[in-house]
């Protein structure tokens, strides 16, 4: 089905692999990327105000090995006025998943950034790396770089920062099922060099296909997969225990259920509407379709804001 809209379209195909990348605010996910090509081509925060406000795509190179590389939104975005629900970052996930599979793209793996300079780990990012889990599968794990990011330099700052302290942690009980199942993880030092050894790292990988890609082509609808079904009852649960907490915290919650009902019903059908629109935009702007083409405009279109021209004109 997916070589057949390719086809049928007559678009250009790429060889290229993805590699998502992933995590929450200020975790360096823009700056890393722009370290991996050893030139600024992602704006970068400068804070833990968000700057990737909408995912975007990016060729790296490194060695003769090429890939395509994501930058996707903080799981915490303060771009916007409320944080995101894990819906809503289910959806954007799911939705790039989607667009990488019916576009013929091979998915290699996905970097997960960690801020080691994080003072504890909190309720929001376990929860959502749980999805994480629940969206790749046990199989993809060994895809999965677990990246640490603002690693001091210094022996000294190191310690002072407890960081040793901080990575035994993260093995042996945060990431513990991760690492067993062959996530394999890796310091970031801020400098080119190490951000091109990890992505390196993806070229000896095969190619995978998530837990999420194969429920959705089981016919799934996004809630009823196992990612989906995971923040329902992550929300419910905390519903129970919401009695006592603000009213801010209960509207919060509601909030996030109301996104739970907004997920789609068949985003395969939809990505696959997307992807003929957009192919009838380049062709009417002279422009060739290619599938890097598409995949670029199309990972930047949001389901509640603009349509693929409005895109289309802005990526360009």
């Amino acid at each position: 089905m997916t070589d057949a809209i390719i086809k049928e379209l007559d678009m250009e195909e790429t060889k290229s692999p993805l590699i998502l990348v992933i995590g929450q605010t200020g975790a360096g996910k823009s700056h890393f990327i722009n370290k991996t090509i050893g030139d600024k081509v992602v704006k970068e925060s400068s804070g833990l105000k968000s700057c990737t406000s909408k995912p975007e795509m990016v060729e790296v190179q490194v060695d003769e090995h090429q890939f395509l590389m994501i930058d996707t939104p903080g799981f915490n975005d303060t771009r916007r006025d409320t944080v995101r629900s894990d819906a809503t970052i289910l959806a954007e996930i799911a939705r790039m998943l989607t667009l990488q599979t019916q576009l013929g793209v091979q998915l290699r793996g996905i970097l997960y950034m960690y801020d080691i300079s994080a003072s504890r780990m909190t309720g929001d990012t376990l929860r959502q790396l749980e999805m994480i889990k629940r969206i790749c599968g046990e199989h993809c794990y060994s895809n999965i770089m677990l990246v640490m990011t603002h690693w001091p330099k210094s022996l000294a700052d190191q310690k002072a920062n407890g960081c040793a302290v901080k990575e035994k942690d993260l093995r042996t009980e945060f990431w513990r099922d991760l690492v067993r199942g062959g996530s394999i993880m890796k310091r970031f030092d801020n400098e080119s060099i190490s951000a091109q050894a990890i992505v390196r790292t993806f070229a000896g990988k095969q190619n995978i296909v998530t837990s999420l890609q194969e429920q959705l082509a089981q016919g799934l609808k996004l809630s009823q997969t196992s990612a989906g079904s995971f923040i329902a009852d992550a929300r419910r649960a905390e519903e129970i225990d919401a009695s006592p907490k603000s009213s801010q915290e209960r509207e919060r919650l509601e909030r996030w259920k109301k996104d739970e009902e907004k997920l789609p019903d068949d985003i395969v059908h939809d990505v696959r509407k997307d992807i003929k629109d957009a192919d009838s935009e380049a062709r009417n702007n002279k422009r060739i379709p290619t599938v890097a083409l598409i995949l670029r405009w199309l990972i930047s279109v949001s389901a509640l804001a603009m349509g693929v021209s409005q895109v289309a004109l802005q990526v360009e």
